[in-house]
């Protein structure tokens, strides 16, 4: 699914998808981390209750340090962020990593 939230400010663009297995999950994951070519702003591990359930990334635009983009994968679900790089570092501080 795709949810799309703008203001005069500043637009985040986010997706989400879930796979049957963790397996196909990671392998999306791997792909749209992969693509991401600027610089680094923040990565770690997704936990849940204690345990590592997947890892997040979060990158600037290759040609835009103004803009951004955070993917995470917790387990079977993988979700992707983009939109002004203040935006997107909001949404995935606050999204319980």
């Amino acid at each position: 699914s795709t949810l799309m939230r703008s203001s005069a400010a500043s637009d985040v663009y986010k997706r989400q998808a879930q796979w049957s297995d963790s397996e196909k999950a990671q392998g999306q994951y791997t792909k749209l981390t992969g693509d991401l070519k600027g610089s680094s702003l923040a990565n770690g591990v997704v936990k849940v209750n204690g345990d590592v359930t997947g890892n997040y990334e979060v990158k600037t635009a290759e040609s835009d340090d103004t803009q951004a983009t955070a993917v995470w994968r917790n387990d079977t679900v993988v979700f992707s962020v983009t939109g002004t790089k203040n935006s997107v570092v909001s949404v995935y501080q606050l999204f319980p990593l």
